[in-house]
């Protein structure tokens, strides 16, 4: 697919095999220095194909205080229930390894602060924050008639899986996770040569994403299951590429970072074929995080034009019921919907969501309050990181909220 795109010719090489080989053993390990650097330099390890900002902006500045105290609510879930909390502002980011804050309230940067050497022109790894751009991305393709509608089948674009678990299988199932693929996003054993993740990885690192999907086995039928796949954002990014006949890294300089006036150059992680790693690569500062959650907060407008369609936009801030009490959708505190995330429950719902990924990456969006909050971060523990990202969820809708 990669010798026919122009993404292949952009390439930007990264670092020597032994360092890409270091990192596939290391990506989940407790170590959160090397992890603070790897978020600030992934393209001097893996290859990555540039998003240039060639029309930057500048967002307003009107700072206020925000709480000093912070009292966060429980929940439960089936793998990692969170217990109440009453914490100072302050404490709060250094358990969850904050490296900058950014919140920004109808119409401009309300607060905005760094840590430990991270600054507003630090590039740094979202993680599987890039799982919403990828939902964006598929949402504008649709618009533009590029890409079929939710019911159409995967294999509509990418023949290849035809006869995999992926048979049968459709666009709003990647979407919502539902796609009964095998996937096992808890396998975090990257000592293990067989472990899932170790063999995605070493696609990414030395061979090429698409010729790992269709090994993986179906577990359930589609539609009946909400697990939490990558792996379904991966097939979801390799027919979106199939579909524009673009790739991913092209879409977003076109579609979102030059309309919606970015002000730092970007870059996504790539195979060595140049074929984006959909789930997890977009490596952006927190400003132009903050420009993806006004752009969403605003359904999809910047600069007067429609960037993403209005009712994607809108339908982030109103979960599914019948998916929120689907088998599955209450194994973490928080829960996927539409590539983003969202609390557990019915009742905890107030139309806000947010992208996240591992390490406390987060693009909180809460249309109620008018509020966009950017986060960067270092967690100390990626098995226990539901548990910040849902605390971090209900400090930003508190903060909002104080903002009113």
């Amino acid at each position: 697919m990669c010798s026919d795109r122009s993404d292949a010719t952009r390439i930007q090489r990264g670092g020597t095999q032994e360092l890409r080989d270091e990192w596939v053993t290391t990506v989940f390990d407790h170590n959160r220095e090397r992890h603070a650097w790897r978020h600030g330099h992934l393209n001097e390890v893996l290859d990555s194909v540039p998003i240039p900002a060639r029309n930057p902006g500048e967002l307003e500045m009107s700072p206020r205080g925000l709480p000093a105290i912070l009292h966060l609510p429980g929940t439960l879930a089936t793998y990692l229930g969170v217990p109440p909390l009453t914490i100072e502002r302050g404490q709060l980011l250094d358990l969850v390894g904050t490296r900058g804050l950014l919140v920004w309230h109808d119409g401009a940067i309300v607060h905005e602060e760094y840590r430990l050497g991270h600054d507003s022109t630090t590039p740094w790894m979202t993680n599987s924050a890039s799982k919403l751009v990828i939902a964006m991305l598929v949402a504008r393709a649709q618009m533009e008639g590029v890409m079929g509608q939710d019911e159409t089948p995967i294999t509509t674009y990418w023949p290849e899986l035809s006869g995999s678990a992926w048979d049968g299988v459709t666009i709003g199932h990647c979407r919502q996770m539902t796609t009964g693929v095998g996937w096992d996003e808890e396998d975090l054993d990257l000592l293990d040569p067989e472990s899932e993740w170790v063999v995605l990885f070493k696609e990414l690192t030395r061979g090429s994403i698409d010729s790992y999907p269709g090994t993986v086995p179906r577990r359930d039928e589609p539609g009946e299951v909400v697990w939490y796949s990558s792996l379904d954002t991966e097939v979801l990014g390799g027919t979106l590429i199939r579909a524009a006949s673009e790739g991913i890294a092209e879409l977003v300089e076109r579609w979102l970072w030059t309309p919606m006036r970015a002000e730092s150059d970007a870059y996504w992680i790539c195979d060595p074929t140049g074929r984006e790693f959909a789930l997890s690569g977009l490596n952006a500062t927190l400003r132009d995080y903050t420009r993806l959650g006004i752009l969403l907060l605003n359904h999809g407008r910047a600069f007067g034009q429609q960037l993403l369609p209005e009712a994607f936009c809108r339908k982030l801030e109103q979960p599914d019921p019948g998916l929120l009490s689907a088998p599955g959708a209450d194994a973490y505190p928080v829960t996927v919907w539409e590539q983003a995330f969202v609390p557990n429950t019915l009742e905890a719902q107030d139309g806000d969501y947010m992208a996240a990924g591992s390490f406390n990456q987060i693009i909180y969006v809460s249309p109620r309050t008018r509020t966009v909050v950017a986060h960067h971060g270092v967690t100390a523990d990626i098995t226990t990181e539901y548990i910040d990202m849902f605390r971090l969820f209900m400090a930003f809708r508190e903060i909002g909220h104080s903002l009113l």
